[in-house]
């Protein structure tokens, strides 16, 4: 179980989170949404440790999360940023191993390359193994970074629950590979992984996602199931553009379609998780 609680990032003098608390636990598939400048990134770089606190705690399991060594929260937790510079001409596949690198202490072994092998499959890119990473364009890349995280997660079946976080995921991806992308990660919360994801896509998010965490100045709006929070006062109002919610005639769940007009009334909610 992912615990976070009421956590605080003080950076520049500034408050970019402000005592925000979440709970994941296994299957679940949170998404983080807000508007720019929310605190989403600044919130998922504090969780998983990039930035370091100003005030609560996380917790990964039942242990703080600095109470795990490196190697140790490695083979249970991977991340994928918003943007990763990689320079150096290495192979495809090269990259994805990097993802294996927890697990294998002497050298990549034949398991390594099978499971490198198959996220590069599980993403669309097997056929380029080989390619040197750099001549990808930047959608390529994205998909070829998330094979490496979920190679990482790939190990030994010792019970203990995985943690999966993306930050914006399908930033450079074209509609297809953005579903490809979440439903990877809604595939790995049904496998019983607690994923966390920002994104901007609020239709993607109400497809995908079990849990919303909305975010507004810093500070938490609300956050529950899907079903339970979205609605047409919460869009406008966090988003400042009117809204409607429409079923999908598909059976593919609600769409949200919104105008750049003003919202047609203020509204409050509290927090629900």
């Amino acid at each position: 179980m992912l615990e976070v609680k009421e956590i605080s990032v003080v950076r520049g003098g500034r408050k970019l989170v402000d005592g925000v608390s979440l709970v994941g636990r296994p299957g679940d598939f949170i998404v983080i949404l807000g508007p720019n400048g929310a605190g989403k990134s600044t919130f998922l770089k504090a969780v998983t440790g990039e930035y370091p606190l100003s005030g609560g705690s996380v917790k990964f399991g039942n242990r703080v999360a600095s109470d795990w060594s490196g190697e140790e929260i490695a083979k249970v937790r991977a991340v994928l940023p918003q943007e990763l510079r990689l320079n150096f001409p290495f192979r495809v596949l090269e990259v994805v191993l990097l993802g294996r690198m927890p697990h294998s202490r002497n050298g990549e072994t034949a398991a390594d390359y099978r499971i490198a092998m198959e996220a590069l499959e599980s993403v669309g890119m097997s056929a380029m193994a080989t390619r040197n990473y750099l001549t990808l364009s930047g959608g390529e890349k994205q998909r070829v970074q998330l094979a490496r995280i979920l190679a990482q997660l790939r190990g030994e079946d010792d019970g203990r629950c995985r943690y999966l976080f993306l930050d914006e995921p399908v930033s450079a991806l074209d509609p297809a590979h953005q579903h490809l992308v979440l439903r990877l990660a809604a595939e790995e919360a049904k496998a019983g992984a607690v994923v966390v994801s920002v994104l901007h896509d609020v239709n993607l998010a109400a497809h995908y996602a079990s849990h919303w965490l909305v975010l507004k100045e810093g500070k938490k709006v609300i956050s529950g199931e899907v079903g339970e929070v979205l609605s047409v006062p919460l869009i406008e109002e966090t988003f400042g553009v009117r809204a409607e919610i429409l079923r999908d005639r598909s059976g593919g769940g609600m769409v949200v379609a919104t105008s750049g007009l003003p919202p047609t009334g203020a509204f409050a909610v509290s927090s629900q998780r």
